[in-house]
This record gives C-alpha cells, structure tokens and sequence, in this order.
C-alpha cells in the first residue's frame, strides 16, 4: 500500500503580550510610546530615591545599560540601569547590582510558573571585560514596591562576551538565557542556561564558528569582548556582533533550536563593512527578512537581506543607508520600539552637554529595502538638562513567546484519502495539531487549488464538521523563487484560497484565520524544483 507522509506538529500559542510602553535610561529619564507611533521625552516629576550613586544624576558613557520589564499589556514593572533598580513610581529597590561598567545588554526575564518574581542577569567584571555572569531575583507586583530575594548571585563564571540575549524556550513556559564566550578555550562557544521556575540553570553548550582574536600582553591574554547579540522574532536565529576584531570583525548568524537551546549551525558570516572592527549594533526587521548593523565610530548603519539562500549573497546585498558628516557621533545599539522602529542612540564623543541633546535615530519602515526604510539620524532629542547621557546603549526589552511547534511523523494510506464521502474522517487532529500534508502544494506562482490540493481540502472539511468548536489557521509559504514582497503577497492569496474554499463548503468565517509567510518559513532548502515544490504550501493549524 502507498503511503502519504503527514507531518503533524503540536503547537503551542501565547496570548498576545506588549512590549514597554516606556523606556527609561536613567533616574526618571526616557521615551513614552503609549500615544500613537511617535514616542515623546519623558521625565518624571513625583517619586524618590536615595541617591545612593551617580547614575541618578547622569549617567557616564561607562555606564550605559538598561533594561525595561513590562507586564502583558506593556505597563512598565520596572527598569535598571545596571546599578539600580527602580519601579515605575522611581522608587528603588534595596540593592546595587555589581555589574561590570561599560556594556549595552543586561537581561530581565519573568520566571516561570512563579507569580511577580523576575530575575535581573548582569555581567561581572571590570570595564570592558566580562568575568561572569550574575543574578539578582527580584519580586515586582503592580502598585507594590520592588522586593529583592537574592541579589548578585554567580550565574556563570569565566570569559565571557558582553554580547548576550533571552530566547523564549520551545515548551511556551521557559526560557533561555544566551551566552557567547571569550578567552582561549570558550571564545567560539555559545551557552545557554534554561530559566525554568527550579532556577537550578541547566547549562548546554555549542559551538560557533568564529573564534574571537586574541592578543598576548605582558604574560597575560586580553580579550575582546564586547558585542551585541540579538534574536529574531522566530526566535531560532541568533545574530552576534565582534567589536574590535581588527579585520576579523564580522557579525555571525547561527541557527538556534529553542527546544534543545543548542546553536544548529552557522547561517551565514556577514563581513562586508567599510571597517570590519567597528562592527557593533545588530537587529533583525520585524519581518525578520533584513538585518540591521551599525559600524559604531564610522557612522554607518548596514542593511542586508537575509532571506537569501546563500551566505554570498546576504554580503553582497549590502545597502549603506547614512554615511557620516564628519561630526564624529558613534552609532549604537539597535532597539525596537512597541511601534515596531527600530532606534539607534548616537553618542557624540561625550559632547552632548555641549550639543545640548542626547539623539536618538529612527527607521520608520524597517521592513523596507534601501531609502524606503526611511532612517532619519537625529530623529529624537534627550535634553540634557534630563540629567543622563545616553552613549551606544538603548533598554533590553522582555521577549515573550510565540508559535512553537515540536515535530513527529505520522503516516496516512492513500487509499483512505480518496473517495472520502459517506464514513468518517480518518485524518484526526484537534487543538494544537498542524498538518503539512505533502500533496497540498501549489504551482509556481499560482494560487489555484490543484486536484490534488482539493481532495486534501475535503478531507479537513470533514474534520471541521464533525467538530463544531474547532478553529483553523490557514498558513501559507511560497519558494524563493522571485521578489521577496511579491512572494509574501502570494503567499497570503493561497492561504485566502483555501479559507474561501472552505467559506464556500458552509464553514463560518470566524472559526477560520488566514496568513502568509512568503518565503521566510521554507520546509526544504529550495536547491531543486522538487524542493521548491515542497515549499509552495499551506499548513493547518487546530485552535
């Protein structure tokens, strides 16, 4: 008998959640998001604090981390600045966090099952070296003061890069906590230690392919350690930036299985900048079709499109979108905002005192190739009478979790596909189930329903009428070949397609979602037409 592989997958949904609806950068300093698309300065006029440091007053270059936790609405818990923590009232917690001094990544993340208990992870060490990694758990309740647990406790112990994120684990209830390692024996590492509500911090360690440089100095080995790592919005990508590699200096992707938290493989090395060690600031397009990377004193910020196949031809798509104007700003950290702009901090050499402003950057439209992307340098402006100074860094934001589904395989006869009127559905699935069934593909830039594709269709019809409370999500994919936009609108036709179909066949409208993905999602690498033809699909999600 011939048989039909079907592909199933549990899939794991989260209920929408927000990022910040502020930033802060300092003692009571920041951007307010929450009316409308442009954000405005903020400071606060009401709260206290203790004083207990200078970053209250202003904040140094050295000085320039941050991090923002909201709740699911976005309503900010509480913010640091890598010294302090305080609430959104400025009221601050008893504690001062012994994080090393010059970096733009420090990481907040909810613990799991635990209710209001949020760890703060922030690097040990002196200036730019990174000796470890700690933790401060901390209790933030809204309309409560922020009550610490424990605080500076050894997290990870070695050299290790400043460069680091949270990955939301593939479960839908814990996370990742994403390490890249410096030094002779761990410089081309990835470790990942799981944030789960045990806070026991299982450790899996990968390898990348970049070996970090390393330069011998009186007996004793300096590392170059700072850089900047970032997840996409799939949340199996990882792109890491290494400042002040010489001409080693690249940005590296790696493919990240979020279920293992293992790093798979290397995707691609981009190295095609006008100075290859002043590589800094990296962030993906909300698409995550395009890349964003600034060269920090150059003032350069890169664009590459890395929906290509090829690591080739990622460099090679390269657009520079602002050269510099000799006015020796430095480039930073790149952020995404709640509007879904992306924000770069320039940081003038210490002078914005003397200038009058912190700036901040905009791209409106990063989704957006080349000038349509709209990158506007000096966008925002931070008086400096707000008492901070911004320098590279921008706030680390909470990252939720998404779509994560687990694979297995099961096999379905065909004979029991066709001619499937009069006994019951043999094709079973139910909420959180999603079928990618072989045989459902379309033809090349067509959104027909093919013979084949429609003998599928009738086969889920008798599943959605046989179960009255099921929901569907229609998810459509194309290959890679043609324009990428033009491919995403495709994709988004079939999956209408097939909601139409089944609208046609008495299935009310609200039980049925549909979306494209273009070619972001490919099933196989696109290196054939039999593997292209695999790509141009629809998958069937049950809610």
């Amino acid at each position: 008998m011939k048989l039909i592989m079907l592909f199933i997958h549990l899939g794991l949904f989260a209920i929408g959640q927000s990022s910040p609806n502020k930033w802060y950068f300092g003692y009571q300093s920041g951007l307010n998001f929450s009316q409308g698309d442009n954000p405005y300065v903020i400071r606060g006029q009401t709260g206290e604090t203790k004083q207990k440091g200078i970053q209250n007053e202003w904040m140094t270059v050295e000085n320039e981390l941050s991090t923002v936790m909201s709740d699911d609405e976005g309503r900010v818990l509480f913010y640091s600045d890598g010294s302090l923590i305080w609430d959104n009232h400025y009221h601050e917690a008893e504690v001062l966090l012994q994080s090393s001094n010059s970096h733009a990544q420090i990481l907040s993340v909810k613990i799991p099952n635990k209710d209001d208990e949020y760890l703060l992870i922030h690097p040990r060490g002196s200036g730019n070296n990174v000796t470890g990694w700690d933790f401060t758990q901390i209790t933030a309740e809204k309309n409560e003061r922020i009550n610490v647990i424990q605080s500076n406790k050894a997290l990870l112990v070695g050299n290790y890069m400043q460069a680091a994120t949270i990955v939301p684990h593939c479960n839908g209830t814990d996370y990742w906590a994403v390490f890249h390692g410096a030094g002779l024996k761990s410089r081309q590492l990835y470790e990942s230690v799981l944030i789960d509500s045990s806070l026991t911090f299982k450790k899996v360690v990968s390898n990348g392919t970049y070996a970090l440089s390393v330069t011998k100095v009186k007996n004793r080995f300096l590392y170059s350690s700072i850089g900047i790592m970032n997840v996409n919005h799939k949340h199996n990508q990882l792109a890491t930036t290494f400042f002040k590699n010489g001409k080693l200096g690249i940005c590296e992707i790696v493919n990240f299985n979020n279920k293992t938290g293992s790093v798979d493989a290397t995707f691609a090395k981009i190295n095609n900048f006008s100075d290859p060690d002043d590589v800094y600031g990296v962030a993906f397009s909300p698409n995550d079709s395009l890349l964003y990377i600034t060269e920090c004193e150059g003032e350069k910020l890169n664009q590459y499109e890395i929906y290509y196949q090829y690591e080739s031809q990622i460099n090679a798509s390269r657009k520079l979108l602002h050269h510099g104007h000799q006015t020796n700003a430095r480039f930073g950290q790149i952020q995404e905002g709640p509007n879904k702009r992306l924000y770069i901090p320039m940081d003038f050499q210490g002078r914005a005192y003397e200038l009058g402003c912190n700036f901040i950057g905009e791209i409106e439209f990063p989704n957006h190739l080349g000038k349509k992307a709209k990158w506007r340098p000096e966008q925002i402006c931070i008086p400096v009478e707000y008492k901070m100074h911004l320098g590279l860094g921008l706030p680390s934001l909470p990252i939720y979790h998404i779509e994560c589904p687990q694979e297995k395989i099961i096999s379905i006869s065909i004979d029991t596909i066709v001619g499937i009127t009069g006994y019951e559905s043999v094709m079973k699935f139910s909420t959180g189930d999603t079928i990618i069934h072989p045989n459902f593909t379309f033809e090349s830039n067509s959104i027909e329903l093919t013979d084949s594709a429609k003998i599928i269709l009738k086969e889920i019809l008798l599943v959605l009428q046989s179960n009255p409370v099921l929901k569907l999500k229609i998810h459509g994919h194309t290959d890679n070949v043609g324009d990428f936009r033009e491919n995403l609108a495709l994709s988004e036709n079939r999956a209408l397609s097939v909601k139409n179909y089944f609208i046609s066949k008495g299935i009310t409208a609200v039980r049925l979602e549909s979306k494209g993905y273009g070619e972001t999602r490919p099933l196989s690498p696109n290196n054939s037409e039999v593997s292209r033809a695999l790509n141009r699909r629809v998958e069937f999600i049950g809610e």
